[in-house]
């Protein structure tokens, strides 16, 4: 990771100020201009602060490396002060911004006192097409420190949503998947009976090992076309949906046994407590020789296998995600847990994503500060 220790903490543009005029120029060293001052020490010209003046305003960058993530002008002469905002969801720049005293989800006030969480987006291309600057969140602060809502904003975040027809086509699939599901319903039980204890296996995000399947099913799988699989490839699909069935069984046994399915990661001894509380042996001992009470409480039903099986089987089939994107409302008051990035082909496009009104009032800030 890039080296950030040891930054000092500048959190508006008196700081920058304070920091740039009371920091020597390293004329005698090539790495430095005359509008560049040291952020640590000379020998660290990747942590540095820059004096500017964009669209006839004066302003001061700290910058990481050639990317410049914060930027502070001169307040006007009603005391507002305007702070850009860029993040790269490295851990350098996080942490280079957390110096800065700026991180997502931290918490802001309107005018009007309502509260806001704090979005960044690492999405400069967006920001440059929009802007013609690479920030993407600009915020406008009065004298009182409350954010100015009417000139501040930032790049548009999105989520997934669906569209009828996509809504359409997951049905017909499950329509199509209906005596598949019925077959391995009957193999419900061997799901069941040789599910190990693993911690591994109940970690969120932890890979399962399925099989791969040909792309001739694949494509029927896409296009719909579920006649006109062979047998062969209906014998396939099956084996598949088998293979999900157990991967998941175990995924769900093991979340459940080791809490991890409230989203909450355990440490050591809350793992080691929890083993004590279950009664668990070690890892790799099978559900079933665990007492009654445990096994009823850790085992799922087919219902809860079965959904997430039809997702796997959506997946296969391009239908999991929504083929629409939705905007979030600017300077939302919380923070929005699936959150997506606007594509990068969908920039020329971007217009109709977000409508005419949406899109004019975010050009409207073009070259402006205040």
């Amino acid at each position: 990771m890039i080296s950030t220790w040891n930054v000092e903490s500048i959190t508006n543009y008196a700081q920058a100020h304070a920091k740039f005029e009371n920091t020597r120029y390293p004329a005698r060293s090539k790495k430095w201009a005359e509008h560049q001052r040291p952020l640590r020490n000379t020998s660290s010209p990747h942590l540095r602060i820059e004096r500017n003046e964009v669209h006839g305003v004066k302003c001061y960058d700290l910058c990481l490396y050639e990317t410049a993530l914060v930027r502070y002008f001169e307040p006007n002469s009603q005391g507002e002060q305007a702070v850009w905002l860029l993040n790269h969801y490295s851990c350098s720049s996080r942490k280079f911004l957390w110096n800065a005293d700026w991180w997502n989800r931290k918490e802001l006030t309107k005018q009007n006192g309502d509260k806001f969480i704090l979005q960044l987006s690492d999405q400069a291309g967006l920001a440059n097409k929009i802007w013609g600057e690479p920030f993407t969140c600009r915020l406008v602060f009065d004298m009182h420190g409350k954010v100015i809502t009417e000139k501040s904003m930032h790049i548009p975040f999105t989520r997934r949503a669906s569209t009828n027809t996509r809504r359409a086509k997951r049905k017909q699939l499950r329509e199509h998947l209906t005596p598949v599901f019925d077959m391995l319903e009957m193999q419900y039980q061997s799901f069941i009976d040789n599910i190990e204890i693993d911690d591994y296996h109940g970690r969120p995000f932890s890979s399962r090992d399925y099989k791969k399947v040909s792309s001739n099913v694949t494509d029927k799988l896409r296009a719909l076309e579920f006649v006109s699989l062979t047998p062969d490839e209906l014998t396939e699909l099956v084996h598949y949906a088998a293979d999900c069935c157990r991967n998941i069984a175990q995924s769900i046994v093991n979340r459940r046994a080791w809490n991890y399915d409230t989203g909450v990661r355990l440490s050591w001894e809350e793992t080691k407590r929890r083993k004590e509380q279950l009664k668990l042996p070690k890892d790799g001992a099978l559900l079933s020789a665990h007492c009654p009470e445990v096994v009823e409480r850790l085992t799922p039903t087919w219902e809860d296998i079965r959904k997430a099986v039809e997702l796997d089987m959506q997946s296969l089939a391009w239908l999991d995600k929504g083929d629409e994107y939705v905007p979030y409302p600017q300077l939302a008051t919380t923070f929005a847990q699936r959150c997506y990035a606007m594509p990068s082909q969908d920039f020329e496009d971007v217009v109709n994503m977000l409508g005419v009104e949406t899109y004019d009032k975010l050009v409207s800030r073009k070259g402006v500060v205040y």
